[in-house]
């Protein structure tokens, strides 16, 4: 009786590890698809969606492809750039998603930072600054390390010698490092460093 309810125990963790990545990734885009949804009110289910991606898909296309949308898109930030208190809020996030996304992505060059000699350790990072002659540290560089499972990380700034530069795509480094080492690595991601 003991082996039975042990094996149907065994059975029942196996199943919620198989199905709580799908039901998380569900209510998840369920979740923005709720939201985004939600942003112009009176609209019918489905159709804010739409209307909203295609709002930012022009704003995009607007922004990057012509002078006078590159224009309007600049007054608008320099206007939020010099409101005291939303100029914090505003430049955060503005400069968080330039990191990941866009033309100005910074999480571009993974490394591994030394962090410990006895023993050795060492965690995937990001170089964001490798000049810092500005502020007084010649031999220094800026690297970002982000926390697994999280969206927040810390900031380093250590010595070039202990930065190893890592053959790999920064977005699979970024998977890798967010995801705890658990992601791996896929085949088709080896072969295109290889």
């Amino acid at each position: 009786m003991k082996d039975h309810f042990s094996k149907v125990f065994r059975y029942l963790l196996q199943g919620v590890v198989i199905i709580l990545p799908f039901l998380i990734t569900f209510a998840l885009v369920y979740y923005a698809f709720d939201f985004i949804d939600g942003i112009i009110p009176g609209m019918p289910r489905g159709l804010g969606f739409i209307v909203v991606i295609a709002f930012f898909i022009l704003i995009g296309y607007l922004g990057s492809r012509f002078f006078l949308g590159r224009m309007v898109l600049g007054l608008f930030d320099s206007a939020l750039e010099k409101i005291p208190g939303l100029k914090i809020i505003y430049t955060a996030v503005k400069d968080f998603a330039e990191g990941f996304v866009g033309d100005k992505r910074k999480f571009k060059q993974p490394v591994l930072v030394k962090i410990n000699n006895d023993p050795e350790m060492h965690r995937v990072g990001f170089i964001t600054q490798e000049d810092l002659s500005m502020i007084g540290l010649d031999e220094k560089i800026m690297v970002y390390v982000p926390h697994s499972y999280n969206f927040s990380g810390n900031l380093f700034v250590v010595q070039r010698e202990n930065v190893q530069d890592l053959n790999m795509d920064s977005s699979a480094a970024m998977k890798l490092a967010v995801s705890g080492g658990v992601a791996g690595f896929n085949d088709d991601e080896n072969e295109a460093n290889a």
